[in-house]
């Protein structure tokens, strides 16, 4: 797990990182670094990075972008990075690792220490393999077919998955049918109807009901949210 470590107070203080080192932190700032919560003195606060949503972020943009071999491409991350932002708040830290991902696919595709530590983190994490697995294996597949794909069990699978996101595989996967709709959107010049159809929804109505139930708002106002026109 990677530890935030925060300096809440108004002075410099120094962090201990292990094997008789330290790191300066200035008022405000966060340093991330791979280990337990330990002690911390007054002045400071420690906390796991809240990383199950990161995974899925990263598991879908690898997948939407075509990476295949994410850990491969990856530097040897450094122990610890300095980062100005509040990454113990699971909002921000996802709009940080979108906006680094972007950043990296639109420059020469470097990415800054503390970005790179965290990606390392993620990519060996279960939870983002087996995300990917099931983004890889599409919607046609039974959850049964799926289980043997992945070398277990029927019931080990739905174990395993439940292990994994907290959560039901059924209610798992119903959440990615919605993101893969949704994400087709842009890019088609087709309607909700065809949409709904496209991604397995009985109709109209079951795909608007599901996307509400999900993100607690409809199909159409979250595109007019990200664009100035819609069909």
């Amino acid at each position: 797990m990677i530890v935030v470590t925060a300096n809440t107070g108004s002075v410099c203080v120094p962090i201990d990182v292990g094997d008789g080192q330290a790191v300066l932190l200035g008022a405000g700032q966060r340093l991330l670094r791979v280990g337990a919560r330990g002690q911390v003195a007054d002045g400071q606060a420690a906390v796991v990075l809240p990383d199950t949503g990161l995974v899925r972020v990263l598991a879908h943009w690898d997948h939407a972008h075509g990476v295949v071999q994410r850990a491969a491409s990856l530097a040897a991350p450094v122990a610890h990075a300095r980062v100005d932002l509040a990454l113990e708040v699971p909002a921000v830290a996802q709009a940080w690792l979108i906006g680094g991902l972007l950043a990296s696919r639109e420059g020469d595709g470097a990415v800054d220490p503390a970005l790179a530590l965290v990606l390392h983190h993620l990519v060996r994490d279960e939870r983002y393999g087996l995300v990917r697995f099931l983004l890889e294996q599409g919607p046609q597949h039974s959850i049964a077919a799926l289980a043997g794909r992945y070398g277990l069990s029927l019931a080990q699978f739905h174990r395993r998955c439940r292990q994994v996101f907290g959560h039901s595989l059924k209610r798992e996967l119903r959440t990615m049918r919605a993101a893969r709709a949704l994400l087709a959107y842009p890019d088609r010049p087709q309607s909700f109807t065809h949409l709904a159809a496209d991604h397995g929804y009985a109709s109209l109505s079951h795909f608007c009901t599901d996307i509400k139930a999900l993100i607690g708002h409809s199909p159409l106002s979250v595109y007019r949210a990200v664009t100035p026109t819609v069909e």
